[in-house]
């Protein structure tokens, strides 16, 4: 899966979070959706992009960090902070 960032409007960022703004609508992202959202300021594999969250925040308490990426990546594709690049395989449209 290839994901980039949409641009928000308008970012504002301190220590717990990070506001974007779109247009009609805001979204609030603790570190690691902001994070995400900063290294998919250019186009990024999914494996890229897992392997870099890893690096910055540790494995997760439960789960791998690949399942907590993926995770992470289709919640922020459904809201329009990430959009997809490449087209969803059969397997994972049916998933």
């Amino acid at each position: 899966m290839i994901v980039r960032a949409v641009t928000p409007a308008d970012r504002l960022d301190d220590d717990d979070a990070s506001l974007l703004l779109y247009e009609g609508r805001v979204v609030k992202l603790g570190p690691v959706g902001a994070a995400v959202v900063d290294l998919a300021s250019d186009p990024l594999e999914l494996e890229s992009l897992t392997s870099e969250l890893e690096r910055r925040f540790g494995v997760p308490a439960t789960g791998s960090t690949a399942e907590a990426t993926h995770e992470a990546v289709t919640a922020l594709i459904e809201i329009g902070v990430l959009e997809r690049l490449d087209d969803p395989s059969p397997a994972e449209e049916n998933a």
